[in-house]
Parts: C-alpha cells; sequence; structure tokens
C-alpha cells in the first residue's frame, strides 16, 4: 500500500522517474495489483497510453501460477480506458476493450463499459456510444439503478451537448427521467446540460 501510494502521489505531479525508480526498485512489491495499477495509473494520467498498455501487457504476460505475480483486475482496465479517453484516443480504446480484455465478466463491468463509453463519446461517436450503452443494458439484462451506472449516461449527455447533438441527447434525457426519478443531484446535472444545449441551439421550449 505504501508503494502504490507513493506512485500515486508523484504521478499526480508528473514525477514519472520518481514513480519509475519506485517501481524498479527490488523491493517493490509486483504481486500487489494495487501496485501495477498505480504505475499504468501514473502513465496514464500523463499521457503516455502507449507505456501504460505495455506494463499492461507485462503484466498478462507474467505466469500466474508463480507466487509473485498479479493479473490485471477491472481497476486495470478502467484506468487504461480513462486514459484513452482523456487522451482522445478511441481507437486504442476499441483495440483494449475488444482484443486485450479476456471475458465478458470484465468487458461488461460497470466501470470498465463506462471508461469505454465515455471515450468513445468523448471523440463525437455519439450513437456509436449509445449502441454500447444498451448493449450493457442487453448483457446485464437489468435496469441501471445505482450510482456508479447513472454515470453512463451523465458521460455520453455530457458528449451530446460537446458535440451539439440535441436529438439524442432529448432521448437520453428522456430515459434519464424514467430510470432515475428519485435522483436529484444527478437528474439537477442532466436538466443545466439539456438545457445549455437548448439555449446553444436557440431554442428553449
Amino acid at each position: 500500500e505504501i508503494q502504490s501510494n507513493l506512485i500515486n502521489m508523484y504521478g499526480k505531479c508528473a514525477m514519472l522517474e520518481v514513480c519509475e525508480d519506485i517501481w524498479n526498485s527490488s523491493d517493490i512489491r509486483r504481486d500487489d495489483v494495487s501496485v501495477w495499477n498505480a504505475m499504468l495509473h501514473a502513465y496514464g494520467r500523463n499521457g503516455y497510453v502507449d507505456k501504460a498498455l505495455d506494463l499492461c501487457r507485462e503484466m498478462q504476460q507474467q505466469p500466474q501460477q508463480q507466487q509473485h505475480s498479479a493479473a490485471p483486475d477491472e481497476k486495470t482496465y478502467a484506468i487504461l480506458l480513462n486514459a484513452c479517453s482523456h487522451c482522445g484516443d478511441d481507437a486504442m480504446a476499441r483495440e483494449i476493450w475488444l482484443h486485450h480484455i479476456s471475458s465478458d465478466a470484465l468487458r461488461f463491468d460497470t466501470h470498465i463499459m463506462t471508461a469505454f463509453i465515455d471515450s468513445i463519446a468523448r471523440k463525437g461517436y455519439v450513437y456509436e456510444a449509445y449502441d454500447w450503452l444498451w448493449l450493457y443494458h442487453k448483457q446485464k439484462k437489468k435496469n441501471l439503478n445505482d450510482r456508479d451506472e447513472q454515470i453512463m449516461y451523465s458521460a455520453l449527455l455530457a458528449a451530446c451537448k460537446k458535440h451539439n447533438n440535441l436529438v439524442l441527447a432529448q432521448c437520453l434525457y428522456n430515459e434519464m427521467c424514467k430510470r432515475y426519478p428519485n435522483n436529484t443531484q444527478h437528474m439537477a446535472s442532466a436538466s443545466i446540460m439539456l438545457r445549455t444545449l437548448y439555449l446553444n441551439n436557440n431554442n428553449i421550449n
């Protein structure tokens, strides 16, 4: 925990050389997935998506039967996809989601799907992101009814606002009203985004 906290701290300050020194030290806990994730996050948050992906490949290639090894988890892939989202690399996000995640159980994890949908939508592929959202619905066979899953809608709605897609934004907002009528915080934020989009289109009715 100390090692991962140190890497996270220096990663936030963009001090990657210090992060790498900790990572390469002889006493690093390579059997602790949180340490791997911290180093991945340090690379990803500072724009080094390729280095983060290389580190993930190294992690995947470890013989899992060895004592000092760790397997990627849902946080690992969510970190990678968030890095793609913030760097605007939707092609890499698709590559990771389609080819680097080995099981549907991980692929359709709520946090992984949220990061994936966000990375696609930010680049303007809002209808594609909408299709992925409904594939998630179908895969999970349940309504989106918890806070983490509601963020998917908010991320896609924000992308609609960014790319001035009023039609899909209104559709998403209507669906959110049906699903989350009691979540006042999410709905207030959604209402503001939708109203801003209408104002940008000179339509406040």
